[in-house]
């Protein structure tokens, strides 16, 4: 294998005998588990990762958690994408960049460091905007990529009507 620009972009070639393929790219990420379900989180979004107790996260007023002495807004995953709550007693809060932000996002369980190859979701996925691809991994199963700045965008939409809802009601 051996690397060619190609449009300006760097594109690794692969020969076959006579033919050459171009490999996709490649993108550190980190892999983390909701439920059953598997995601990829690109890396460079990632700032941090946290341990929480699970009542801190779930029982927490406006979503708010103190971590290393700052006040981080969260969004429990599960919750957003109305899964049941989990039963486990600790949960681990991936901080992301958000424009100048720092957010959480409380997934069940991080994984670990993944080199993704990744993949769109074709013509069918092109209105979901939260989700950015998806890979494969090692034992064949799928695992879709978060586009955090899209899901923190709507997440946070989504609460804002909700809350012009409920004071309208008052």
């Amino acid at each position: 294998a051996f690397s060619h620009v190609l449009r300006g972009r760097v594109v690794r070639l692969e020969r076959d005998g006579e033919n050459l393929h171009a490999l996709r790219p490649r993108q550190c990420a980190l892999l983390v588990q909701i439920a059953d379900n598997k995601y990829v989180i690109p890396l460079s979004a990632v700032d941090k990762i946290y341990a929480a107790n699970h009542s801190d996260v779930v029982d927490t007023f406006n979503n708010l958690i103190v971590l290393d002495g700052e006040r981080i807004p969260f969004f429990y995953l599960r919750k957003e994408f109305n899964m049941p709550a989990s039963d486990s007693n600790t949960q681990e809060i991936v901080v992301v960049q958000y424009n100048e932000n720092r957010i959480g996002l409380v997934v069940d369980t991080v994984i670990g460091e993944y080199q993704a190859v990744l993949k769109s979701l074709g013509k069918m996925y092109k209105y979901q905007d939260m989700i950015s691809g998806a890979t494969i991994l090692g034992d064949g199963t799928v695992a879709l990529v978060m586009d955090t700045n899209k899901m923190i965008e709507r997440f946070s939409s989504d609460r804002q009507r909700m809350t012009n809802v409920e004071s309208q009601k008052k």
